[in-house]
């Protein structure tokens, strides 16, 4: 008789109504990140430019990310082990969720950014926005373990990290062919979306036992192109920004030369209004000769 595969007991125990909890909670905060990209995107956001933080946030997970791989211990072999691993570190682990969220704030000041300029729009790709905030979010919040089978939050972090890795490349080829067709992030995209399918199957048998040994390896270049195009939405969001800002500029001091009098005007007005020499002498001799021939007043004989 043939062997079948036993589901784990521990699968068969865990409650729907966590599962239906999750995905409540995953909803509701997709909501929530999809209202505050709306209501913030059309603020001034004079406090802090939305692209400064979107910076700001990427190059501070890109810190913790170098230092956590500086500092982990020579077991771990960056070629194989996923980055995830890192964060089960004695000492150094907590780094990586603290880099995961810096991605998240990353991905917010880009969101952020993206809006206030107007390149943002209203369709797909603000979701796709509002998906790899909420998914590094989750990442992040969210940690693995070394257990078998997966615990609920390991198998949360495992979907939210690939949920995350699918957002950020359609992201890149929605804005690279809604705004002017960007040639490199269209580019970029299809490269991220190539790393991302290899590392995926870098997790099956079907692949190479060569190819499987370098999980690690394609994981971690993925990384790089994704903060790459975080990066290139910033910096598209800040030039449209300032490109707006000096439109406006531009147009307030046309519409103020426009209302200024000119000189000439103001000079041809002040002619008009002042009495011509000519006429002042004449009433004055009209005048002079009322005088010698008898009283001005009317009605009273001179």
């Amino acid at each position: 008789m043939g062997t079948h595969a036993a589901i784990p007991s521990q699968l068969l125990a865990r409650p729907p109504a966590v599962y239906n909890a999750s995905y409540t909670i995953v909803r509701v905060a997709i909501t929530a990140v999809r209202t505050g990209t709306h209501l913030l995107g059309r603020a001034s956001g004079d406090v802090v430019a939305p692209a400064v933080l979107g910076f700001t946030g990427l190059g501070c997970a890109a810190v913790f990310f170098v230092v956590l791989h500086a500092l982990a211990p020579a077991s771990l072999n960056p070629l194989r082990e996923p980055m995830s691993d890192y964060a089960l570190a004695d000492g150094v682990g907590w780094m990586f969720p603290v880099g995961v969220g810096f991605i998240a704030i990353g991905g917010a000041g880009a969101t952020l950014g993206l809006a206030r300029s107007g390149l943002l729009g209203t369709g797909w790709l603000r979701w796709a926005m509002t998906v790899i905030v909420t998914s590094a979010i989750g990442t992040a919040v969210f940690p693995t373990d070394e257990d078998f089978p997966l615990s609920l939050t390991a198998e949360i972090h495992r979907y939210a990290a690939i949920t995350l890795f699918v957002a950020v490349p359609v992201a890149a080829m929605l804005a690279a062919t809604a705004h002017g067709h960007d040639a490199w992030l269209l580019a970029t995209g299809l490269v991220a979306t190539g790393l991302l399918v290899v590392f995926l199957l870098s997790h099956l048998a079907v692949m190479p036992q060569a190819l499987q040994d370098l999980r690690g390896l394609f994981q971690r270049v993925l990384v790089v192109v994704d903060l790459a195009i975080l990066g290139r939405f910033c910096r598209a969001a800040h030039r449209a920004t300032m490109s707006n800002t000096a439109s406006g500029t531009s147009d307030t001091a046309s519409r103020t030369q426009d209302t200024t009098p000119r000189a000439s005007d103001t000079a041809s007005g002040t002619s008009d209004t002042t009495p011509r020499a000519s006429d002042t002498a004449s009433r004055t001799s009209d005048t002079m000769r009322g005088e010698c021939t008898g009283s001005v007043l009317p009605g009273v004989p001179g």
